[in-house]
C-alpha cells in the first residue's frame, strides 16, 4: 500500500541521548513461585490438546511493522532521513489450515478424570491401599536413590508456551492470509498482509470465534465469550491495498428491503441476475433495471471484476442524498490552551507553541482544514486570524456565566491556518513570554469548553484541549478529593467513577453537536481522570497523559502525538449499526461513542486508533448449514469535508460440534472481549473479586473443552486446554499484573487513563501490552536492523519474559506500546559498550554512539522502528542492572511470580 498521504511532515530524528527518568508508574515486587509438580502427559491419540510435558518450542521470529510517518521536528531538530518506497508484495490463495482437535461425542459424565482431585488418603491409579507410596522395591545396600535435576521456577517455566512461538514466522516476509478460505485469522501480533476476496479482514473486524455454536444450549456450555472488536477505520499495513472508494450514483447503495443491509460481496444472486438474495436475512430482492448484469457460467456477474463491492469485503460508498443532512464541511480543530501559573510553571503553553508552530510550517499546500486557538485562565481568550490581518486580536471575555462569542467564528476565530499562517506564527512566538507576564493561577476549564462548543456548533469538529490544574472556577469547578489512604483499597473505587455529572452532560451536548474532545492532561497532582474522561469517551475522543511532565524528557513524545492526531486517517459526524442474521443479539456496546436509539452508536469524532467491542448471544437454533451474517456499517464525514459510508462484511459457519467451535475460536480477540468486560465490572465491583472473576472465566473454558471435547481419561492434575487457546491463561495472568488490574498503590489518575486507553488500542496493541516484546541487542542475528524486502525494519527474535533470561552480560530493549526500556547487563562486552554507546563502562553516560559504527545503527534502526510504529510514542528509559530503576524491567517479567500474582 502507498503510505498515507495528506501528512504534515516527518518525524524528527531519535534522540541519540537516551533518557534515563522514568514516567510515573506503579511499583512492585515479585518472588520466586514455588516448585510445581510434574505432571504426566495425557493419553495417547488426543489430538489438539495442550501438554507441557511434551511441548517442544520453536525458533521465536521476529515481528515488524513499517514505520509510519511521524510528525515534524520541533524547532531545533535536524530534518529526517528520506523515506524509501518499498515494492508491494504479492500474494495469492493458501490453503485452509486444518484443526487438530478430538471427536466429540458428547458429555462424559461418568468418564474417568473428570471428577475432582483425589483428596489425602484416598486411592488414585492402581496404587493399593495399604502402600504408603509406589516407588518399588527399595534400593540396593550402598545404592542411593535416583536424582532427578532440581530446576529453577523459571527453567521449568521454559517448558510451557509462550506468544514467541505463537507469532513465529519469517522475520523477513509476511505471510498472506486469505480472507476468502483461511478460517481463523494469524496471531494478531504476526506479521501478515491480508488479501480481501469477499469477505472484510481482521484488521476491520475479528470476531472472537469463527464457528458460531448453531445450538443455544451450546453457546452457553462452551462458556467461550462471543463478540466482535471493530476497527473501522484501521489503516492497511504495507503491502494491503486500501479500501476500494466506490461512487454509487445519486441513487445510492443497493439495500435490502427488509433489513435494510447493504449491497456487499456475500449477497447471491439468482434468477439470471434479476434477483439476490440478502446474507443477513435471506430476503429475496428484485436487482434495479441500472445495476442488472446476466450471470455467467461460472456463477458469477458479468460485471463482477468491474464492481469492487461485489469482489472485496471492505468497500466505502460516497454518500449522497438521504446520508447528507447538511453540506459536508472540512474537519474544523479548536486549540483550547491552558495559561494559568500552573501551565507556564510545567513549560505547557512553551511546549505547546512549539510544537504547533512546527506543524503550521510542514502544512500542504491543499490543506483546507480550519483552525481556531482559546487560551484560558480565570478569563476566557479569543483570538482573532482574519487573513487581512498581519497580526491577531485578542478578545478577553470575563463574564464566564452568560458566555458569547466577541466575533463570528467563520473566517475571524476559524481560519485557514495556510491562508493566516504568518499571523498565527507571530502569536506562537508571543504566546510564552505573554503568558509568563500574567500567572494567574485560575481554571476555568467548564468556560473554555463552552467557548470552543460556541465556536465549532454550526460545523462541527475536533476540540483540543490541554489541561495542566484540577479546574477551580465555576461552572466545571472540582474540588481535590483523593485520600492517599484509600488507595489499594475497596474505597479506591470512589475515585474511579466521576465526581459531577457536569463534565459527562457537557460531553453528551457536545456529541450531539459533532464536537469531538482530545484530552492532553500534564498532572503534577491528581487531576480526578474519572470526572474529566466522559468529555472524550463520550465524544469519540482520546486522553493522552503526562505525569510529572519535564520538557526536556517528554515534549518529544507530546510532540509526535499531538501531531498524530491532527494527520491520522480521521473523520467525524459519525453513526455505526452493526446487523446481524436473525438469531444473534448484541448484550453490550464499549467503546468511545454515545448509543442512540439502542442500536446506533453516535461517534461525533472517530479515526484509525478508535476500537469498539461489541458482546453477542445466540437467542436461536440454526439449522445445518447455516451462516451468520455480520455487517457493520459507518457513516461519516472525512476530514476533507466528503461523507462517506463505509461497509465491512463477514460470514460465519455454524456447527453444532463442540470441537469445531474451540477450534475456530479466536485468542486474541477473546481476550481482548474478557478484557473489557473485565474493565467494566472494576468500576463497581471490589479488585479482587474482578480479579477471581478472571481467572473462573479460564477455568470455566479450559473445564468445558475438557468435559465436551475430550474421551479420553486424563489425570485431574494434567491441564487439558485446546491448541488455540493454550496461550489464554498466560494472558489472564499478565493482565492481573498489568497496571488495569493489579493489586498495591497505583495512582489513581494511571490507572484510569491506562484503562482508557483501551478503546485506542487494536487487538495487536493490546496483546503487546499484556505480553511485552524483549530483545537481545547484544546477541543481534546478521539481518537484524537492516531492511526488508518490504522496506520495514527486520527486528530481532524475541525473548521470554523470565529472569533466567536476564543474563548478567545482556543488553535487553522491551517494549510493551506505551513504553520501552533499555536494560544494561553489569558484565555486558566492553566492545559491544563502546561501539554502541561510546562508553567504557557501565556507570558512564550510555548515549547512543553517533558515529557511523555498523551495529550501533542497526540498534538504533531497531529502537527507531519500534518507537514509530506504535500510535503512542514511547520514550526510551535507560535501566542499568543493579540501579535504582531496575524494578520497572523486572516487574515487567510477566511469566515470573509478581507480588501477589502467580507465574505462569
Amino acid at each position: 500500500a502507498t503510505p498515507p498521504t495528506g501528512k504534515y511532515g516527518a518525524p524528527p530524528p531519535v534522540a541519540m541521548s537516551m533518557n534515563n527518568s522514568a514516567t510515573t508508574s506503579p511499583s512492585g515486587s515479585f518472588n520466586t513461585p514455588p516448585q510445581g509438580t510434574v505432571t504426566p502427559p495425557p493419553a495417547a491419540g488426543v489430538q489438539g490438546v495442550y501438554n507441557p510435558m511434551n511441548y517442544s518450542p520453536s525458533v521465536a521470529q521476529p515481528v515488524s511493522q513499517v514505520p509510519k510517518y511521524g510528525a515534524p521536528p520541533p524547532a531545533g531538530a535536524s530534518a529526517p532521513p528520506p523515506q524509501q518506497q518499498a515494492p508491494v508484495p504479492q500474494g495469492g490463495p493458501q490453503p485452509p489450515p486444518t484443526y487438530a482437535t478430538p471427536s466429540m461425542q458428547g458429555p462424559q459424565p461418568n468418564a474417568p478424570g473428570y471428577g475432582p482431585p483425589p483428596t489425602a488418603g484416598s486411592n488414585t491409579g492402581n496404587q493399593m491401599p495399604h502402600m504408603a507410596s509406589n516407588h518399588g522395591p527399595p534400593p540396593a545396600v550402598g545404592q542411593s536413590l535416583p536424582q532427578e535435576p532440581q530446576l529453577s521456577a523459571s527453567e521449568k517455566a521454559l517448558k510451557f508456551p509462550s506468544p514467541i512461538e505463537l507469532i513465529a514466522g519469517d522475520a523477513k516476509n509476511a505471510t498472506k492470509f486469505n480472507t476468502a478460505v483461511q478460517p481463523v485469522p494469524p496471531p494478531a501480533a504476526s506479521k501478515f498482509i491480508t488479501i480481501d476476496q469477499g469477505k472484510c479482514g481482521p484488521r476491520y473486524i475479528r470476531s472472537s470465534l469463527y464457528t458460531v455454536p448453531s445450538k443455544k444450549d451450546i453457546a452457553k456450555k462452551s462458556s467461550l465469550p462471543f463478540g466482535l472488536i471493530l476497527q473501522p477505520l484501521a489503516d492497511p499495513v504495507l503491502g494491503e491495498e486500501a479500501v476500494p472508494i466506490v461512487d454509487p450514483g445519486s441513487s445510492g447503495p443497493i439495500r435490502c428491503t427488509r433489513c435494510r443491509g447493504y449491497m456487499c460481496s456475500l449477497n447471491t444472486f439468482i434468477q439470471g441476475g434479476q434477483k439476490f438474495s440478502c446474507f443477513l436475512c435471506s430476503h429475496i430482492n428484485d436487482v434495479p433495471d441500472e445495476y442488472f448484469s446476466p450471470i455467467g457460467a461460472n456463477g458469477y456477474r458479468m460485471d463482477f471484476t468491474q464492481r469492487p463491492e461485489l469482489m472485496r469485503g471492505s468497500v466505502e460508498y460516497i454518500a449522497t442524498g438521504e446520508y447528507v443532512t447538511k453540506p459536508p464541511r472540512p474537519m474544523s480543530y479548536v486549540f483550547v490552551v491552558e495559561v494559568s501559573a500552573s501551565a507556564v510553571e510545567q513549560g505547557v503553553v512553551q511546549s505547546f507553541a512549539a510544537s504547533l508552530k512546527a506543524i503550521l510550517k510542514a502544512l500542504p499546500e491543499d490543506n483546507n482544514s480550519l483552525f481556531g486557538l482559546i487560551t484560558y485562565d480565570s478569563s476566557i481568550h479569543f483570538y482573532n486570524f482574519h487573513s487581512s490581518l498581519t497580526k491577531p486580536q485578542i478578545l478577553v471575555v470575563a463574564e464566564l456565566e452568560d458566555l458569547f462569542l466577541p466575533i463570528s467564528a467563520e473566517q475571524n476565530l476559524l481560519v485557514n491556518p495556510n491562508n493566516s499562517k504568518e499571523c498565527m506564527i507571530s502569536l506562537l512566538d508571543n504566546l510564552p513570554e505573554f503568558t509568563q507576564r500574567s500567572m494567574n493561577g485560575n481554571n476555568a476549564f467548564g468556560s473554555a469548553l463552552e467557548a470552543g462548543r460556541l465556536m465549532l456548533n454550526e460545523s462541527g469538529g475536533k476540540m483540543i484541549c490541554f489541561l495542566s490544574s484540577l479546574p477551580n472556577v465555576a461552572p466545571g469547578k472540582l474540588e481535590p478529593r483523593l485520600k492517599s489512604e484509600h488507595l489499594g483499597t475497596d474505597r479506591e473505587r470512589e475515585y474511579y467513577k466521576p465526581h459531577t455529572s457536569f463534565y459527562q452532560l457537557k460531553g453528551e451536548k457536545l456529541a450531539t453537536a459533532k464536537i469531538g474532545v482530545d484530552l492532553f492532561i500534564f498532572a503534577n497532582t491528581y487531576l480526578d481522570l474519572a470526572t474529566l474522561m466522559p468529555l472524550s469517551t463520550t465524544t469519540g475522543g482520546q486522553v493522552f497523559y503526562y505525569p510529572r511532565f519535564i520538557p526536556s524528557r517528554d515534549r518529544i513524545k507530546f510532540h509526535h502525538e499531538f501531531h498524530r492526531v491532527l494527520t491520522r486517517t480521521s473523520g467525524y459526524d459519525g453513526v455505526m449499526r452493526t446487523r446481524f442474521s436473525s438469531g444473534i443479539d448484541i448484550s453490550l456496546y464499549q467503546g468511545n461513542h454515545m448509543l442512540t436509539f439502542g442500536t446506533d452508536m453516535e461517534v461525533a469524532n472517530i479515526d484509525c486508533d478508535k476500537t469498539f467491542v461489541v458482546h453477542l448471544r445466540n437467542e436461536e437454533n440454526f439449522p445445518e448449514g447455516h451462516m451468520v451474517g455480520i455487517q457493520c456499517a459507518l457513516l461519516y464525514t472525512t476530514r476533507d469535508g466528503q461523507r462517506r459510508l463505509r461497509i465491512h462484511s463477514l460470514q460465519l459457519p455454524t456447527s453444532p460440534q463442540m470441537a469445531n467451535i474451540f477450534g475456530g475460536a479466536d485468542l486474541e480477540a477473546m481476550t481482548y472481549l474478557i478484557t473489557a468486560k473485565l474493565l467494566r465490572a472494576s468500576i463497581s465491583t471490589p479488585l479482587q473479586d474482578v480479579r477471581r472473576k478472571a481467572l473462573d472465566i479460564c477455568v470455566q473454558i479450559v473445564y468445558a473443552f475438557r468435559f465436551y471435547c475430550s474421551t479420553k481419561s486424563f489425570n485431574p492434575q494434567v491441564l487439558v486446554i485446546p491448541e488455540g487457546l493454550k496461550l489464554l491463561p498466560l494472558y489472564l495472568i499478565c493482565l492481573l499484573k498489568s497496571v488495569l488490574l493489579k493489586n498495591g498503590r497505583v495512582s489513581v489518575d494511571y490507572r484510569m487513563y491506562s484503562r482508557a486507553q483501551l478503546y485506542s488500542m487494536s487487538v495487536r496493541e493490546l496483546t503487546i501490552f499484556l505480553y511485552p516484546r524483549m530483545f537481545a541487542l547484544h546477541k543481534l542475528p546478521e539481518e537484524a536492523g537492516t531492511m526488508a524486502e518490504d522496506g520495514s525494519v527486520i527486528l530481532p527474535p524475541w525473548e521470554r519474559l523470565l529472569n533466567c533470561s536476564l543474563k548478567p552480560d545482556g543488553c535487553y530493549l522491551l517494549d510493551n506500546g506505551h513504553r520501552m526500556f533499555l536494560r544494561v547487563g553489569r558484565e555486558v562486552n566492553p566492545e559491544f559498550l563502546k561501539r554502541v554507546f561510546d562508553a567504557n563502562s557501565v556507570d558512564d553516560d550510555l548515549s547512543f554512539n553517533i558515529t557511523d559504527d555498523p551495529l550501533a545503527n542497526r540498534v538504533k534502526a531497531i529502537i527507531s522502528a519500534l518507537q514509530l510504529e506504535h500510535p503512542s510514542y514511547k520514550l526510551l528509559i535507560t535501566v542499568k542492572q543493579g540501579g535504582e530503576k531496575e524494578l520497572l524491567y523486572t516487574q515487567m517479567m510477566f511469566e515470573e511470580r509478581v507480588e501477589e500474582t502467580m507465574s505462569h
